[in-house]
């Protein structure tokens, strides 16, 4: 185990990514993410406005480009971040299509309209695969893709108020590798999310909704649950900031899941004040965990220093979040785990080259 991951930190610092993708096939259907160093798993994240439960979606390639490059793990103090609006009108059209070996086909299309300070853009991505052994065939047969996905994102601007949300579909159907014959993969996403910002005389106000569903069959020889499965997964943040660089906020995150054997409906409400010195940063505050009825607290710091053409960051950080189900019995049957994490990160850019490093 110490030789894995000594080989993922070493690529690591070859490659220069903060985040370090490791497909298992090179459609990039399923694989895992290596995110500030450390595997990225159970835990939320966004892409855009949208929002997603990290319990069984852990690997953003899977969903197509148009969400996978929006990929951002989500922090205490994080709102999702707006995307940047034109400044003059045009529209824009745009078509990919990759083919290869093993029954490989990939279509990407997407269409903007765009006017000054507003912008609609629509996404579609498909993705079909046999896989060099065949494993992605679904059992059931059919000609439809293992995946494709539909996407709308609208963003607009108006005096001191800024708006911008998307919605999106995923629809998984494939066939996954077994002992001795094909296990399969059905699975049916629907994310949406909105951020609403207004600039007030001292203060600017933000605030943030995010739903995600999901509704998924795995049929294999290692899943003992060979029922739907279904996750809803929401939240909301409100946050203030002042023209000092001091935020306040409240984060709301619900999550209900309904497994055959196991069914949670846990929540977990934030409140955190955050200031910004420059070079450091320091975020304070306390989690409620229901059902548990207990509370813990919270920090995040921070402080980054550039020397030139090398940087050192320095964090801190403490949080809770639900327990995956496969581990809750394992774990006493806590709702909730409590992660701590410290880190040095030093980066080394170069001309053309840039290396990253985390401790």
């Amino acid at each position: 185990m110490k030789k894995i991951f000594s080989i993922i930190g070493l690529f690591s610092i070859i490659l220069g990514q903060k985040d370090f993708v490791i497909p298992f096939d090179w459609a990039g259907q399923n694989g895992y993410i290596i995110n500030n160093g450390k595997l990225f798993w159970n835990q939320s994240w966004t892409s855009g406005m949208l929002l997603f439960d990290g319990t069984y979606s852990s690997y953003p390639m899977k969903f197509g480009s148009h969400t996978s490059k929006n990929f951002s793990s989500q922090a205490m103090d994080d709102i999702p971040a707006f995307s940047s609006l034109p400044d003059s009108t045009k529209n824009i059209s745009y078509l990919d299509y990759y083919r290869g070996d093993y029954s490989y086909d990939q279509l990407e299309l997407g269409a903007n309209s765009e006017s000054k300070d507003e912008m609609v853009e629509l996404r579609g991505f498909k993705r079909s695969h046999g896989g060099n052994l065949g494993h992605y065939i679904h059992p059931a047969g059919g000609l439809s893709p293992i995946h494709h996905s539909y996407r709308v994102n609208y963003g607009v601007e108006r005096n001191n108020i800024k708006y911008e949300s998307s919605v999106a579909r995923y629809i998984t159907r494939s066939g996954l590798p077994d002992s001795t014959y094909n296990g399969s993969e059905n699975d049916n996403i629907i994310s949406a999310g909105l951020r609403f910002q207004q600039k007030l005389k001292n203060f600017t106000l933000d605030s943030y909704i995010g739903q995600f569903l999901q509704h998924r069959i795995i049929k294999h020889t290692t899943v003992n649950d060979s029922n739907y499965n279904d996750i809803n997964r929401s939240q909301f943040i409100f946050q203030l900031t002042s023209q000092r660089n001091f935020s306040f906020g409240i984060r709301y995150n619900a999550q209900q899941i309904n497994l055959t054997n196991f069914n949670r409906l846990v929540n977990w409400t934030t409140l955190y004040g955050y200031k910004s010195y420059g070079k450091f940063s320091l975020l304070l505050g306390s989690q409620f965990l229901m059902p548990d009825k207990s509370n813990i607290f919270i920090w995040s710091i921070n402080y980054k220093q550039n020397f030139g053409k090398v940087s050192i960051q320095v964090l801190s950080k403490t949080l809770s979040k639900p327990v995956h189900p496969d581990f809750y019995l394992k774990d006493d049957g806590n709702n909730f785990e409590n992660w701590t994490n410290n880190k040095i990160n030093a980066s080394i850019n170069f001309k053309n080259f840039v290396a990253n490093s985390f401790f």
